[in-house]
């Protein structure tokens, strides 16, 4: 039985079927993962069939999909993980993701090792219930539909996604990391009680095809009085965009109880500067901003409530500000 260094672990992990833990683990949500009444799921792109049951590494599916397909389908899951071998996967994943955990088995948690890669459209488009992504890699598409989200989420709920990257990969610069709600404008997309926390969001081209933005809540105008940014946690995240690092495209009465914390916000391209750092489409008063370091070139903070900005370090224009240091 061999030991692997694992993803978000102060300790090691057990890979069998009976996972066991040695540390700090967070499951969906943030909670604990249960190794004793979880069903495990294994993907392994060299070595597995969709044909086996993915029950074990020998037995492993080959695609991921298969094995959100069956795991989807188990009526009896309680907090499930599919495990991901190392790997390139060209795959755009579809379907909810609910009561599961989908880790990268990779040595000390690397996320680039465990790839996914579309051809067209998001690396995954669903809905997240009480579900996870850990040590993942994420790309937007090689082929067609470059301009999507590399993970496109129409709600999440009571889930996180943790030590995860997103690098924008196509010279098209209109694509974004995550997008919380629709390419397509829709209504009523909820980030509810869930954590965007310890990830990188960048470029795998040096400086440039960075995503125009990192993390959107939401998208476009006419229906964002019918989404909400609620109990939520966006923390610890490095991000390099062009235009904006973090978007909140929420009417202000829905944005409540949410904290936007220590992250650094910047880019590769455009002298190093990120248009916006943080940015609520309405001006907030319910969000907390604080502890963010932030380089733009034209606002680091927009429509963030007035005792609701603190201990911010931001850069406008090589200009240093202690936002909300000193009041």
């Amino acid at each position: 039985m061999a030991w692997l260094k694992g993803v978000r672990t102060d300790g090691f992990i057990k890979i069998d079927e009976n996972v066991n833990f040695r540390g700090t683990v967070l499951g969906a949500g943030g909670g604990i993962i249960s190794p004793y009444k979880a069903n495990h799921w294994y993907v392994d792109g060299t070595d597995g069939s969709n044909t086996y049951s993915g029950k074990s590494w020998e037995g492993a599916k080959a695609t991921i999909q298969a094995a959100i397909t069956a795991q989807g389908a188990d009526t009896n899951s309680k907090g499930d993980v599919i495990w991901i071998a190392p790997g390139n996967y060209a795959e755009a994943l579809t379907g909810a993701l609910t009561n599961v955990s989908v880790i990268g088995a990779t040595c000390g948690g690397v996320p680039e090792v465990v790839s996914i890669r579309p051809t067209t459209g998001s690396a995954y488009t669903g809905v997240m219930t009480n579900a996870g992504f850990y040590g993942i890699e994420f790309k937007n598409s090689s082929g067609t539909n470059k301009d999507y989200a590399a993970v496109e989420l129409t709600d999440m709920f009571n889930s996180i996604i943790d030590n995860c990257v997103f690098n924008g990969a196509n010279t098209n610069g209109a694509s974004k990391g995550i997008l919380i709600g629709s390419n397509t404008e829709a209504a009523g997309e909820l980030m509810f009680n869930s954590k965007i926390i310890n990830c990188y969001f960048g470029t795998s081209s040096g400086r440039t095809n960075q995503f125009i933005q990192a993390i959107k809540v939401g998208n476009g105008n006419t229906n964002n009085a019918t989404r909400k940014f609620t109990n939520s946690l966006i923390a610890g995240n490095r991000i390099f965009a062009n235009q904006d690092g973090i978007y909140i495209d929420v009417a202000a009465p829905n944005s409540t109880g949410s904290v936007i914390a220590n992250n650094f916000i910047s880019s590769c391209e455009a002298a190093g500067q990120v248009l916006y750092g943080i940015r609520f489409a309405q001006a907030d008063t319910l969000c907390m901003v604080t502890n963010n370091r932030i380089i733009a070139t034209f606002a680091p903070l927009t429509n963030v409530g007035t005792g609701k900005a603190l201990f911010n370090v931001v850069s406008q224009e090589g200009v240093i500000d202690l936002d909300g240091w000193f009041e």
